[in-house]
């Protein structure tokens, strides 16, 4: 009778070895400078109890010319165009970032427009 190990590794699976070791280890982000950048326009979220698929999606608008044709059309398509698996602990925080961005987004836009009717303001006292 062989070996039914014979080829395979031994041991602990990586995971538990990861769990049992703890070590910051610092991550530099990569992205390429040739690194294309899609607009997505619409978005689906599945999700299963192991995982969230984001799916990212591009309307494809037709191109007419006249009205005949753009009366002619029943549907467009979208193309996928990036899906994403995350874990849903990975999902939780990708969630709490989008919220953060968001509400600093809106800070910065407001204090942008505060600052602009502000400067307006003042360019009418002057006159």
């Amino acid at each position: 009778m062989g070996n039914k190990n014979k080829g395979r590794h031994v041991g602990y699976p990586a995971r538990e070895v990861a769990m049992r070791v703890k070590r910051d280890i610092p991550v530099h982000v990569v992205i390429p400078e040739d690194q294309y950048i899609d607009y997505a326009d619409a978005f689906a979220i599945n999700y299963s109890e192991e995982e969230f698929i984001i799916t990212f999606l591009q309307l494809q608008y037709p191109v007419t010319v006249t009205q005949e044709q753009l009366d002619s059309i029943k549907s467009a398509e979208t193309l996928c165009i990036a899906r994403i698996a995350l874990t849903p602990r990975r999902m939780e925080t990708f969630a709490q970032a989008i919220q953060a961005n968001l509400k600093n987004f809106a800070e910065d836009l407001a204090a942008k427009q505060q600052a602009a009717a502000t400067s307006e303001a003042s360019e009418r006292e002057k006159e």
